[in-house]
């Protein structure tokens, strides 16, 4: 089985789930040959507009496209309208994080536009980047096709930041894409939330949300 056989199965599973008004987890092995279930409450079940299936396939292709760092993939997927914002650490605000249109993401990859993502933590400098550093060198931190957790409109887990995706985004609904950390304090976690919005019969990517450890 492929990885994107492997997290399209996790997504059958999420999908029974939702059913039955809970979200499970899948737990994908390292060589890609299967997965466990875990069932975890869900916050919300499967309130809202639009199809569960078509939300999680979106999440999958956002997966996607953030592993291959095709920029352009990215744009085909974001709010025609709103675009989508980059939150760097957890809590989303509007007034500082990064918006861009569909059209910037498109012209990112043949552009050498930086922008302030936020700022770094410890040193407290200026994230100056731009989209493709920013999505190589910060956003895909790690491997969140190969998470054994999903979490649809439910924050698997919290740590010191803020969040705040449900009150930052009332008509929405996201995908938790949750890695755990190596060690016993777990201070190495991560996570992308993944924000979709139901527009004009489809979902479309009007967010994504970095977590982890901050202090």
């Amino acid at each position: 089985m492929t990885r994107r056989a492997a997290v399209f199965a996790v997504i059958v599973a999420l999908l029974i789930g939702l059913a039955v008004g809970f979200v499970l987890r899948g737990a994908v092995s390292s060589d890609g040959t299967g997965f466990s279930l875990q069932m975890v409450q869900s916050d919300s079940g499967d309130a809202g507009n639009g199809s569960s299936t078509a939300l999680l396939t979106a999440a999958a292709d956002t997966l996607d496209a953030l592993n291959s760092r095709d920029v352009s993939a990215l744009s085909s997927l974001a709010d025609p309208d709103e675009g989508v914002t980059f939150t760097p650490y957890s809590t989303v605000d509007f007034s500082t994080d990064v918006t861009l249109t569909a059209k910037d993401l498109k012209k990112a990859e043949s552009e050498s536009t930086s922008y302030v993502w936020g700022v770094t933590l410890g040193d407290g400098e200026p994230m100056k980047m731009t989209v493709t550093e920013f999505l190589s060198e910060f956003l895909w931190d790690a491997d969140y096709t190969a998470c054994p957790s999903f979490g649809v409109d439910t924050v698997l887990y919290t740590g010191n930041a803020q969040e705040n995706v449900a009150e930052a985004y009332p008509d929405c609904r996201f995908v938790d894409c949750y890695l755990p950390g190596q060690g016993d304090d777990n201070l190495d976690w991560s996570a992308l939330k993944l924000v979709f919005v139901w527009k004009d019969g489809g979902w479309y990517l009007r967010g994504i949300i970095h977590s982890q450890a901050t202090a």
